[in-house]
C-alpha cells in the first residue's frame, strides 16, 4: 500500500512536467516538420521570389509588345517599322530585289 501512495505522490509531482514536456516535444516537432513548419515557409518563400521574378519578366515582355502595337497604331505609325514588319511576317518583297538567306553558323 505504501509503494501505491508513494507512486501517486511521484506522479502528481512529475505529472505536470511530463506535460509540459509533451507540449515542448509535440510543438517544436510540427514547428520543424509539419504542414505550416518553418521549412515549408521557406520553401514557400522561394515559391514567391521565383514567381515574382517571372512577374517581372513577363510584365517586361508586355510592355515591349505594348511599345511594337503602339507603334502600329494609325496616330503614331512609322512607315520604317511596318515596311520592316511587313518583309519580315509576310515575306514581301519590292520589284527587282534580291533575298539571300544565310546559313546557321558552322564553325
Amino acid at each position: 500500500m505504501e509503494k501505491i501512495h508513494a507512486f501517486r505522490f511521484y506522479l502528481q509531482n512529475n505529472l505536470l512536467f511530463a506535460f509540459g514536456l509533451f507540449l515542448c516535444v509535440y510543438f517544436t516537432y510540427h514547428t520543424l516538420n509539419g504542414q505550416r513548419s518553418l521549412q515549408t515557409l521557406w520553401r514557400l518563400e522561394g515559391e514567391i521570389d521565383a514567381k515574382g521574378e517571372a512577374l517581372h519578366h513577363v510584365r517586361a515582355d508586355r510592355l515591349a509588345l505594348e511599345e511594337r502595337v503602339k507603334r502600329l497604331r494609325p496616330e503614331s505609325l512609322h512607315k520604317d517599322y511596318l515596311e520592316e514588319r511587313v518583309r519580315l511576317v509576310l515575306g514581301y518583297t519590292k520589284p527587282g530585289e534580291k533575298i539571300y538567306i544565310q546559313a546557321g553558323n558552322n564553325k
